[in-house]
């Protein structure tokens, strides 16, 4: 990689580095319509008397997902509702919600209701021909039970009778090129969850009352079916896709997955079973946001469709303690904090992470529709776009170098990078020099002094070298007194930082900003920056 990528100079500019950089990463990638991952996890599963709920959104790289807020209120008989695409009879009262959603649609990919109903849907293919008619979107439906139900089972309810009476269809991406797909969803309160999976207007359910659940872009509901469409078993075998004979399995009769096999398969379904019971019986929050941050699996998506929302919810089932659910409201997990959400009085809107409203000038609600596609960005999402731009480039821009003085050309080559770094993220207050190598600690701080406005403090680690070689011994490094002082505008700096050290500083109380530079030497002519 080292030899293919331009070094930066005064007529190529770091920035301009970085952007076609950055362009030309994003636009390697393809698109493949894949869409989410829901997990749920209930007691003896959890750690304490707790339901944890968990969803990624894996939607079009490019799409804006908000988390906004709506609070409970009533309404007039014989108000309408004008969802995404469709107008309907509007409830005589809906409960406060929270929610993300692509902050084009009237609806959202995953959210949570005040009496604990959470909420995540995926997108699934069978059989039966998807409808292109407008009507409402999976997301449409998933908004509306969140706002009319106040457990999980009366969600269900809600949904069937609303997929019965309107029909679902309609793009789910803002675009000219169409994107429509069936709707599964996995609802959970603070005693059980739901599996709710459709096929056109039919459908079927599944209760879950203990243990570990997930779905993906399948169906997945075999011969355990709790509810059901009344025609759905008839329908089928008048498609001739039942004989009526064997044993009723809806996954196997309404689209062409190998019930027998779903669970051990290669596939993002299969992989999160496996990930939820590998922690079965110890799952957290935490837990459940390592699971959505994994990209090994392809839960944590990356790509044309990545996962550009996540949600994670704790649902203690003794009524008098608080749900308290999690939101990232930018792209990729791993990239991203979970910020809490708990329902109390008087929430005021969630400014920073709600995007511009276009009313009726919107694409969205003009004929024909998408011509045009307007700036949607919320405030925390231009935030953690610059940053990503910045994570983006030292994750490809440090390189590993062997033999040879480092101290002219690696670290002035650094000097440059870093300025432009401290440029897009703002002044620094404190700057943190770690250094495990003597070579390297004239030349860092050499670069950091150009930083200017900024306090700079360097951590000299000299270990012990074995008897005639240069090889580093194992220390057991001491953390720095100063180093509880770090704010959040501090950029740490970690120069052939063994994994020993890493380890303790990472760990220490009060640590934050960026951690650059992370590596593990082989002797102290060798430095690498990833």
């Amino acid at each position: 990689m080292a030899g293919s990528t331009p070094r930066p100079t005064s007529e190529f500019s770091v920035h301009s580095w970085v952007t076609l950089l950055f362009i030309s990463r994003m636009a390697s990638r393809t698109t493949e319509p894949c869409s989410c991952d829901t997990f749920v996890a209930l007691p003896p599963a959890t750690v304490g008397s707790r339901v944890v709920f968990g969803k990624n959104s894996d939607r079009p790289s490019d799409e804006v997902q908000e988390v906004v807020y709506f609070p409970a209120a009533s309404h007039k008989a014989g108000d309408k509702l004008e969802c995404t695409y469709i107008e309907i009879e509007q409830a005589a009262k809906t409960y406060a919600v929270v929610l993300s959603r692509p902050s084009w649609i009237w609806g959202a990919e995953m959210g949570a209701n005040e009496h604990g109903v959470c909420i995540g849907n995926e997108a699934v293919w069978g059989r039966e021909e998807v409808r292109n008619n407008e009507a409402l979107l999976g997301m449409d439906l998933l908004r509306l039970g969140l706002e009319r139900a106040d457990t999980a089972e009366n969600a269900v309810t809600v949904l069937v009778d609303l997929l019965e009476k309107y029909g679902q269809g309609g793009n789910c991406m803002e675009s000219h090129m169409a994107f429509t797909y069936h709707n599964s969803f996995l609802i959970a309160d603070r005693k059980e969850a739901w599996v709710l999976e459709t096929s056109g207007k039919y459908w079927a359910a599944e209760k879950i009352e203990e243990g570990v659940r997930n779905i993906s872009n399948q169906l997945s509901i075999t011969t355990k079916i709790d509810r059901e469409h009344p025609k759905m078993r008839d329908y089928a075998k008048s498609k001739g896709w039942w004989d009526g004979k064997k044993e009723f399995d809806f996954a196997a009769v309404y689209s062409y997955v190998n019930t027998a096999r779903m669970t051990t398969s290669r596939g993002r379904y299969c992989d999160g079973y496996k990930l939820l019971n590998k922690h079965k019986g110890n799952i957290t929050s935490e837990t459940m946001m390592e699971i959505l941050r994994d990209k090994e699996s392809g839960i944590n998506m990356e790509g044309g469709f990545m996962t550009t929302g996540s949600m994670v919810s704790i649902l203690p089932q003794e009524p008098n303690l608080p749900c308290i659910h999690f939101f990232t409201g930018t792209p990729d997990p791993d990239r991203s904090v979970f910020k809490p959400f708990i329902f109390v009085p008087n929430i005021t809107q969630l400014l920073k992470t709600s995007s511009p409203t276009f009313g009726h000038d919107d694409p969205v609600k003009k004929k024909p529709r998408f011509l045009t596609k307007p700036d949607r960005r919320h405030e925390l999402y231009k935030q953690h776009e610059s940053a990503a731009v910045v994570m983006e480039t030292f994750k490809v821009r440090w390189i590993s170098v062997q033999g040879g003085d480092l101290g002219n050309s690696l670290h002035s080559w650094f000097a440059d990078v870093m300025l432009f770094t401290i440029q897009q993220t703002g002044a620094l207050k404190n700057i943190y020099v770690v250094h495990q190598c003597a070579i390297c600690s004239a030349s860092s701080m050499h670069t950091v002094q150009k930083c200017q406005g900024a306090t700079i403090i360097a951590f000299n680690y000299f270990p012990r070298l074995r008897h005639g070689q240069s090889n580093f011994c194992p220390v057991q490094p001491r953390v720095p007194k100063a180093w509880n002082g770090a704010g959040q505008t501090t950029l740490f700096i970690f120069c052939n930082c063994t994994s020993q050290t890493l380890g303790v500083l990472l760990n220490s109380p009060r640590t934050e900003g960026m951690a650059l530079g992370q590596s593990t030497p082989s002797n102290h002519n060798c430095c690498s920056w990833v």
